[in-house]
């Protein structure tokens, strides 16, 4: 699993320290008390890939077929190891073999972004991406 802090930032002396934090995370290292700024809310999810890779290893036309691609998955999802989809054949659970976990989505979007699989990735992470056409596939959403 890769590991990559979302934003971290700390100061040694008597100053301000701070750690903003995507997602629900045990353990976090933090040695300062911890305030939660906001409540947690998911972010809406996208499966983003490459032309690139859609062109070398095929559109998935169903979640289903997620079983035989290179998926790139996140490794904090509150579902655990499992992508809820939602689209246009309903909802389905999917389990998928992933081939990267990291705890970073930018990290997933790169990796996606350079042709190595398909990855669940929040919205506004993958927003310049799926604009200018480096990543495609949006149709089908995470939740």
């Amino acid at each position: 699993m890769v590991f990559a802090p979302d934003i971290a930032a700390r100061h040694d002396g008597d100053g301000v320290a701070l750690a903003l934090i995507f997602a629900h995370q045990h353990g976090a290292g933090l040695e300062a008390p911890v305030r939660q700024l906001a409540a947690p809310r998911e972010a809406e999810r996208v499966l983003c890939a490459s032309p690139d890779y859609l062109d070398r290893h095929g559109i998935p036309t169903h979640p289903n077929d997620l079983r035989y691609h290179n998926c790139l998955t996140y490794g904090y999802l509150s579902t655990g190891n499992q992508w809820k989809l939602t689209g246009v054949y309903g909802d389905h659970w999917i389990a998928p073999k992933w081939t990267l976990c990291a705890n970073n989505a930018e990290v997933l979007r790169d990796v996606a972004a350079r042709g190595c699989g398909i990855a669940v990735v929040p919205v506004f992470i993958a927003q310049k991406e799926l604009k200018n056409g480096t990543s495609s596939m949006n149709y089908y959403k995470e939740r």
